[in-house]
């Protein structure tokens, strides 16, 4: 259904935005949508060993350092680094402690995050953008038979 996926959370004094991002076609909208709440349940993490956690931690880091390869790339997250955070090695100490991350460390935090009953997902609202290629035809129908 899902061509790739990724997901986070953006945090906002203290309110939590989760996010998912997929894609996918239109006509799959309407059967993945249902899907959606039960992230957001604690019953997630059931299947959750450090093996799997360590596996996708692994994941991660291998892409951000792929990402790092170039030199335009280090001067990016090394400037982003001292920008917002005012030391040049804020990016590679994230890195690290990414590595630190333990299933009780996750757990914790979804305890923290979700504040429901273990079963019940958490009661907010789903949004969901579609986003649609730009228009690549000329003049609309209408228009050319005017011009």
């Amino acid at each position: 259904m899902a061509y790739n996926m990724s997901a986070g959370i953006e945090m906002v004094k203290d309110s939590a935005l989760f996010f998912v991002s997929q894609g996918t076609r239109p006509q799959n909208i309407d059967k993945l949508l249902p899907q959606y709440p039960r992230f957001f349940t604690m019953r997630m993490l059931d299947s959750l060993t450090q093996d799997k956690l360590d596996k996708s931690v692994n994941m991660y880091l291998g892409r951000m350092m792929f990402r790092r390869l170039s030199s335009i790339n280090q001067s990016f997250y090394l400037g982003g680094s001292f920008y917002f955070f005012n030391d040049h090695s804020y990016d590679r100490q994230v890195l690290e402690d990414l590595k630190k991350v333990k299933v009780a460390d996750v757990t914790d935090v979804a305890n923290k995050m979700y504040e429901c009953e273990e079963s019940d997902p958490v009661d907010r609202p789903v949004v969901v953008l579609e986003r649609r290629p730009p228009f690549k035809g000329g003049l609309a129908d209408s228009e050319s038979e005017t011009a």
